[in-house]
């Protein structure tokens, strides 16, 4: 709801009309998807659900698991190292595991400064 480098606010903008958000919605198995009616009235913000819809085969542990194999994991073992001793199953075993955590927080801090 903060002012942008450039133009108006986004709660100036919604004063004067409503405006339609898609809103992505990670739990730990599904991705809720909702499209909700935001406005301004009275000073106050309002929003009504106009659709939602849950989907089952992707959600937040998904995610996680794919920030800790494709970032973090290639930060540690840097691109292209030629003394990768650990075998695939070694790898979904025991080292994702561990990289989970960390992976999920910078899911959140991400989330976080892409936020207004």
């Amino acid at each position: 709801m903060e002012r942008s480098a450039e133009g108006p606010s986004v709660s100036a903008l919604l004063a004067r009309k409503a405006g339609r958000v898609l809103v992505f919605d990670f739990g730990a198995g599904t991705c809720d998807i909702s499209v909700l009616e935001v406005a301004i009235a009275d000073g106050r913000l309002t929003s009504r659900n106009l659709a939602i819809s849950k989907f089952l085969a992707l959600g937040g542990d998904d995610i996680d698991r794919a920030i800790a194999s494709r970032v973090l994991l290639s930060q540690l073992r840097g691109d292209g190292d030629p003394d990768d001793v650990l075998t695939s199953s070694e790898r979904d075993k025991l080292l994702l595991p561990r990289l989970k955590h960390a992976a999920e927080e910078l899911k959140i801090q991400c989330s976080k400064q892409g936020s207004p």
